[in-house]
């Protein structure tokens, strides 16, 4: 066959497809989970598994992990019942059950050999200046959260996969892209990677308390310059695309020039312009705000006429399709970093509440630091620096809490999504338009399957979500000496105490030299008083500590040595004073260290260099498209061509699994 009779036959292969149900894809995706849950069982109850080999812990988590996704996409997705999909998941998962019900878990071990009230002292990040005025500017340390690791992961090979298998007729039609309207997995593997992207971007956001108060052009400057290498790529795949006369293009997706990978490049430039509202507005509100505002230009100009319809006239009709989308991938873009500022810190209200206080005081850098200590004062009066403190020195996160917060929100997308489609039956999803609906479809399914991931963590490594033991504040900030009349209140007290809390939530005397610390106290400048809460280092201005001086000078450098006389004990405790003086010091073996990790090695390769994965999944489709005509493949050799191709990109991120290839 020609090459020109070719393309035109393989337009039209991948051209005019209606999709399928929601609940089809749904069942076809949760395989990706239920496979998950199968290695996790046999991973935590078996007590010869993993293997020990890599290269046979490879082979296992290839053939358990990935290969089942191949089955999903393309077998398993046959119909639009969903019935086939659904016996591949009872299928996996009957055997996970079998295998938990069956043997003792070898979580439970571990986890009860660990301290609960020990957290790792090498996850207190203490590196910043400890003065009163870089108080605000300490960066948080922001502990791993497996579930989003396996979650990215498996959206990732699930995005790889259908890009090459869409080429073949052993992927059904129904799961291509839909031409206008209607949902498809592959418009779900769409929008998921721009939500995944939103997840992520929320790191800065967390890590440095004072980034929303920092000036907007900066911001974007930078943004834009991280973001130019995908823009660079979207300029070099158009040149490569248009040079090749590539079979298969089909312009009605973006437009002429535009393409997926300049989408990525400008939406995270898109987001910063927006910053300035997260101060005023909940991250979900702005994203909805964007969402609703640009479907009402849809539904009442001619702009959804205009990008369906109109003639590709000059360069801003050629592209219509990438310039009209973008409100809507920015939306969800917004919406998954709202997620990520829920699920990442300690507690889900951490951002919310943090969020106003820094901009508000943008201009701190100029006070002096009397005035500074005066507002820490009051702040340890209302609780919130006490409660920052525990957050950034604690190594335990909520996720129970944080699973249910995030099934609210998903409960809400949901609801709205089931009320707008009621409102408006002629419109349905559209991901040419990234309409209302396909944004809150986005959002909803990859919220819930994020809660999938969690609740995973939660049952399989119970250890990785435990919540600290003490059931109050005042039980997690440390053990509490008798009242006295002397700090029953705040206003009764003639002399000025500033806490912070100790690293550990329910410290006896005896764990990581409680003694100790207490005597660095008192031998510093901080001294204990009667009624002070036992564990914290208490700094006072009374007539004893400040004999022969007075005055705000004399109170500043008091505080400055007691905090000071703080660092160096934390620093202390960080090479491993705290397990030396511990009565309840437990080893840790090797094996039981490595069950705390949740993700598998293979999805943390894939989530770790995920954009080169998918820059290497985009040339080996375009080589095999352009070596063989893929739409006259048979089944068996379309498999075939599928599962070599899998096993490279897998081999691939294997290998550098321990190394980040390219950073944005």
């Amino acid at each position: 066959m020609s090459s020109s009779s070719y393309k035109s036959a393989k337009e039209l292969f991948v051209s005019d497809t209606k999709g399928s149900t929601i609940t089809h894809i749904n069942l076809i995706s949760l395989i990706a989970f239920t496979s998950l849950c199968l290695y996790s069982s046999l991973r935590t109850h078996l007590p010869f598994f993993p293997p020990k080999n890599p290269f046979l812990l490879f082979a296992v988590q290839f053939v358990v992990l990935v290969l089942p996704l191949l089955g999903a996409v393309t077998y398993a997705a046959q119909g639009q019942s969903g019935f086939e999909a659904l016996k591949w998941n009872v299928v996996l998962g009957m055997p996970a059950l079998a295998v938990c019900l069956r043997f003792d878990s070898k979580r439970r071990i571990v986890s009860e050999s660990i301290p609960t009230s020990s957290p790792n002292p090498s996850m207190v990040d203490i590196s910043t200046e400890h003065s009163f005025k870089k108080q605000q500017q300490r960066q948080i340390t922001v502990l791993q959260l497996p579930a989003v690791t396996t979650w990215r992961a498996h959206m990732m090979i699930m995005t790889v996969l259908g890009i090459l298998a869409v080429d073949f007729p052993v992927f059904p039609r129904s799961l291509a892209k839909c031409e206008v309207f209607g949902v498809s997995l592959m418009d779900l593997g769409v929008g998921s990677f721009i939500f995944a992207q939103g997840v992520a971007s929320a790191l800065p956001l967390i890590k440095e308390p004072d980034h929303l108060s920092k000036r907007i052009g900066p911001k974007v400057l930078a943004s834009l310059k991280k973001t130019s290498p995908l823009l660079l790529l979207g300029l070099v795949r158009l040149v490569l695309v248009k040079s090749t006369d590539y079979p298969g293009e089909h312009i009605s997706e973006y437009g002429t020039h535009w393409n997926f990978f300049i989408t990525l490049a400008a939406i995270p430039p898109l987001q910063m312009s927006l910053q300035p509202l997260f101060g005023y507005l909940p991250v979900p509100l702005v994203g909805l705000l964007v969402t609703f505002v640009h479907q009402l230009f849809l539904s009442f100009t001619k702009l959804q006429y205009w990008t369906l319809h109109s003639p590709r006239t000059n360069i801003i009709n050629h592209n219509k399709e990438g310039l009209v989308s973008l409100p809507g991938y920015l939306a969800i873009h917004l919406l998954g970093l709202s997620v990520g500022l829920l699920i990442f810190p300690p507690t889900p209200s951490h951002f919310q509440r943090t969020r106003s206080s820094k901009v508000n005081n943008s201009d701190s850098s100029s006070e002096d630091e009397a005035d500074i200590k005066d507002d820490v004062i009051e702040d340890l009066k209302n609780g919130s620096i006490e409660t920052r403190r525990l957050e950034s020195l604690s190594g335990e996160r909520d996720d129970s809490k944080t699973a249910i917060e995030l099934c609210s929100y998903g409960v809400l997308y949901a609801v709205l999504f089931l009320f707008v489609r009621l409102a408006a039956p002629k419109d349905d999803v559209s991901r040419v338009l990234a309409n209302l609906q396909y944004v809150l479809w986005i959002t909803t399914f990859n919220i819930f399957f994020l809660l999938l991931y969690i609740v995973h963590d939660i049952y399989f490594y119970p250890s990785l979500t435990r919540k600290p033991r003490a059931t109050d504040a005042a039980a997690q900030l440390g053990p509490t000496a008798p009242p006295t009349s002397t700090n029953d209140a705040w206003a009764a007290s003639t002399s000025t105490s500033i806490t912070r809390p100790s690293l550990s939530h329910e410290p006896s005397r005896d764990e990581y030299g409680y003694g100790q610390m207490q005597a660095h106290a008192r031998g510093g400048h901080g001294n204990s008083r009667p009624g002070s809460r036992q564990g914290f280092l208490t700094v006072e201005d009374s007539e004893n500590d400040m004999a022969g001086e007075s005055g705000p000078s004399k109170r500043r450098r008091s505080a400055r040595k007691s905090w000071e006389g703080t660092e160096s004990h934390f620093k202390g405790l960080k090479v491993g004073e705290a397990s030396r003086s511990s009565k309840r010091e437990v080893t840790v073996s090797q094996e039981e260290e490595s069950l705390r990790k949740s993700s598998p090695e293979l999805l943390e390769g894939f989530n770790r260099n995920g954009l080169v994965i998918f820059l290497l999944a985009n040339v080996l489709t375009g080589i095999i498209n352009l070596s063989i005509e893929t739409i006259y493949m048979p089944d068996g050799t379309a498999l075939g061509i599928l599962g070599a191709y899998l096993l490279f990109l897998c081999g691939f991120a294997w290998t550098f699994r321990g190394t980040r290839l390219l950073k944005l």
